[in-house]
């Protein structure tokens, strides 16, 4: 059974200080006010959890930055570059592949 968390408001202004936690395995974005307003993966430490995969799906009406952790990165990105999920209802899953580092499928 996977965790759903739904109704997540991205972080207005943006940023992945203050970004909202994706809290489950399933994340619903329902409110991105404004272009790049922002989200944020869950913190992941070593390979115990290699391979795990983050469900996000953006119903905002506008694309939002979803980021790493902190000192993480996506592949064949720089540490904490974000990416960018557009809205309308657009999904995207996330995948830990271990030492720090995520992709997108």
């Amino acid at each position: 059974i996977k965790t759903v968390s739904a109704a997540l408001v991205a972080h207005a202004g943006g940023g992945q200080a203050l970004a909202t936690l994706l809290p489950s395995l399933v994340n619903i974005v329902a409110t991105t006010a404004t272009a790049a307003d922002s989200v944020i993966l869950p913190a992941i430490t070593g390979d115990s959890t290699k391979c795990l995969e983050i469900y996000v799906l953006n119903n905002g009406a506008n694309a939002a930055n979803v980021y790493p952790p902190a000192g993480q990165n996506f592949q064949f990105a720089g540490t904490n570059a974000p990416n960018l999920l557009a809205g309308g209802g657009t999904s995207r899953i996330y995948r830990y592949l271990g030492g720090g580092v995520w992709t997108t499928v």
